[in-house]
């Protein structure tokens, strides 16, 4: 379990991740990280919408096992901000569709320009998730 408040501080420290990664030419770990953004944005809003102070919250035994999924399409239904990132923010919602955690095992597949694209998406989303 990762509390609210860490997960604020993760979204912003994963971010930077990805551009110090892209800056030093590490495109496929810049994509991943930007993706691995989204989904601790989408998990903070989780917690926002549910009011927890965690993710998953201590008395979720029912349900540990579908909150803890990396699935962006799963945390974004279960967000509560669904409908208004698929209708505000559908291009960048395109771009993070790409991502999943087995890209942590990629290794040059993406060039510049997609990892670019990847962290512009991610940081749209994350402001406004």
């Amino acid at each position: 379990m990762i509390s609210l408040h860490d997960l604020k501080i993760l979204c912003i420290d994963r971010l930077e991740d990805a551009n110090i990664l892209y800056k030093a030419n590490r495109y496929d770990g810049a994509f991943y990280m930007s993706g691995y953004v989204v989904e601790m944005g989408l998990k903070k809003r989780i917690c926002e919408t549910l009011d927890w102070d965690e993710f998953p919250p201590k008395n979720s035994k029912d349900f540990s096992k579908f909150y803890k999924t990396h699935d962006l399409e799963i945390l974004l239904q279960l967000s509560g901000v669904e409908k208004r990132i698929r209708t505000n923010f559908l291009p960048e919602w395109s771009v993070v569709m790409n991502w999943n955690p087995e890209k942590r095992y990629t290794s040059r597949t993406h060039t510049e320009q997609s990892a670019l694209t990847m962290i512009n998406a991610s940081e749209i989303l994350l402001k406004n998730l």
